[in-house]
């Protein structure tokens, strides 16, 4: 009973999954979601660019997904996840489906 209310009560009013497939483009994200006046949001990203890594099952090299958490905290943009999409079971093209299903897996 109170435990699950707490979780209810301290997640966030609105969930924000960013889907991309291209190389950039966090810059202008995260400097928009910096000037909300309301931070009463997370924001989940799903970043699919790359070829898989096998060892670590994202397709994101370290360094632009680093580059990008360290970005998102500079500025105060709660960033709770940067991830690559779930594997596919089917087909090999990107799944925007499989993507936002990834994102909801995530969210508050």
């Amino acid at each position: 009973g109170e435990a699950a209310s707490e979780t209810c009560v301290d997640a966030p009013t609105l969930s924000i999954i960013y889907i991309t497939k291209r190389p950039g483009g966090y810059d202008v994200l995260f400097e928009s979601l910096a000037q909300q006046t309301s931070k009463d949001f997370e924001l989940i990203c799903i970043d699919d660019t790359g070829p898989l890594d096998k060892d670590s099952g994202l397709r994101s090299p370290p360094a632009r997904r680093a580059k990008a958490v360290a970005y998102a905290v500079r500025l105060g943009v709660p960033l709770v996840a940067l991830v690559a999409s779930k594997k596919k079971v089917r087909g090999l093209r990107f799944g925007q489906c499989n993507a936002i299903n990834s994102g909801l897996v995530l969210a508050s």
